[in-house]
């Protein structure tokens, strides 16, 4: 096999599945794969976070939850009702999207089971 058929992406979009049709929604989320200097860099940021000597569980909770945050590079499509029930996008930050992912754990596992999917960052560029 040659090696050099196999291109590897630091970032691919995934599309969010409705949690409860499978169905694909309009919600897509540019995200870093493991193969990235960003994943690599967050997850280091992890493990120093984590090795602190009274660290909770719930804080490593959410360290995780912020480690999968921090590899969204973007998204689009995901709105919230503003105070007059307009729904309105949100925007991006990795607070955000931590909070998104304590509010609405089904999201967090499509992240999480996407980024630990190594697949969905390569692409075959030539048949063997």
């Amino acid at each position: 096999m040659n090696i050099d058929s196999i291109k590897v992406h630091d970032v691919r979009t995934l599309t969010v599945l409705h949690p409860t049709t499978n169905e694909k929604t309009d919600i897509e989320l540019e995200i870093f794969g493991s193969a990235s200097k960003h994943y690599r860099k967050t997850l280091s940021t992890l493990n120093k976070a984590n090795n602190k000597s009274c660290i909770t569980v719930e804080e490593r909770e959410k360290n995780v939850l912020f480690q999968y945050a921090s590899l969204i590079n973007g998204w689009k499509n995901i709105q919230e009702p503003d105070s007059k029930g307009n729904l309105v996008d949100i925007v991006y930050s990795v607070d955000k999207a931590v909070e998104l992912f304590e509010k609405q754990y089904w999201f967090f596992v499509q992240v999480l089971s996407f980024v630990n999917k190594e697949a969905n960052f390569l692409e075959v560029l030539e048949a063997n």
